[in-house]
């Protein structure tokens, strides 16, 4: 059997370890002039797992502790299933050897979707993740969903490990860049509605400090039930370090209903200041009553 090249060599072997119950991985290649001549690829159980020793090292002077170091759990049995592909000049790469006996059960049927192999995150599950994550729904729960829309954890495709580690590398790829994604995301929505209005500030480093946006309706129900405003700040936890401002008011049927809103990174006079002005900007005239929080800052 003859494959153009190397990689299609590896998918027929991938699919034939699906089918057959078992894992693999790429190992040693032998290369000229750059060239793969030869490439092992063995059972994921091949050879043994290196465990080194577990040593407790001292506390730093910092006081912070050191993470503990885990040790996995190996499935590495030393197993002897293999194949070796050749490189054949002109034509292409053959299979040289093939050794078909493991020494280790195969996977049984149910169980085969859990193969690395058979795994994998296709655009839905990561759609399916994103949207979940606009709803502050962690990978647990999309999981978990996910597998109830599709009628069973065999039909999901992915682990749960899989939904974390998306997750982790998506959050790894965006770090630094949230503030950069709610101001394009903020000028997007400006550019599909002129009605939308918003503001930010930045500090000498570019970093922001101040936001406020209002929405059309947000506006239209000022006009009729802003009388009285609600101004309370919530206390400063969430991992941006900026405090949330909203703009609230009461209905005709004494509901709750939010004119605007904002972001602060300190909670000082010009901040407050520059947020109230930005408010009068967008809604044109200042309310007859105003309710705070009775904070310091907001009394100037």
């Amino acid at each position: 059997m003859v494959f153009k090249s190397l990689e299609d060599g590896f998918n027929f072997y991938k699919q034939y370890a699906s089918l057959a119950g078992f894992d693999i991985r790429k190992s040693t290649n032998l290369k000229v002039s750059g060239i793969v001549v030869w490439r092992y690829v063995v059972c994921n159980c091949e050879g043994h797992k290196h465990f080194a020793p577990i040593v407790n090292k001292p506390t730093p002077d910092d006081g912070v502790p050191k993470a503990k170091q885990r040790r996995r759990i190996s499935n590495r049995v030393d197993c002897k299933a293999r194949v070796a592909f050749r490189l054949v000049g002109g034509v292409g790469y053959t299979i040289s050897s093939f050794i078909e006996t493991h020494n280790h059960p195969m996977l049984s049927l149910p169980s085969r979707p859990i193969l690395k192999i058979n795994r994998n995150l296709e655009i839905g599950h990561k759609k399916f993740m994103l949207n979940c994550a606009k709803a502050n729904i962690g990978a647990m729960k999309s999981y978990r969903l996910f597998k109830e829309s599709v009628g069973g954890y065999n039909n999901v495709g992915a682990t749960a490990v899989d939904f974390k580690n998306f997750k982790r590398d998506l959050k790894a790829y965006i770090a630094g860049a949230y503030a950069q994604m709610l101001i394009d995301k903020l000028f997007r929505k400006k550019q599909t509605c002129s009605a939308f209005h918003f503001d930010y500030d930045v500090d000498g480093s570019d970093q922001l400090t101040r936001v406020f946006w209002c929405d059309p309706i947000a506006r239209k129900k000022y006009v009729m039930f802003g009388d009285v405003v609600s101004f309370d700040a919530t206390f400063n936890t969430n991992r941006y370090k900026m405090v949330f401002t909203p703009f609230t008011g009461v209905d005709n049927h004494r509901r709750s209903v939010t004119f605007a809103a904002g972001l602060l990174r300190r909670e000082d006079v010009p901040s407050y200041k520059w947020l109230f002005n930005r408010f009068l900007d967008a809604m044109d005239h200042a309310p007859q009553c105003i309710i705070t929080d009775q904070d310091a800052s907001n009394g100037t």
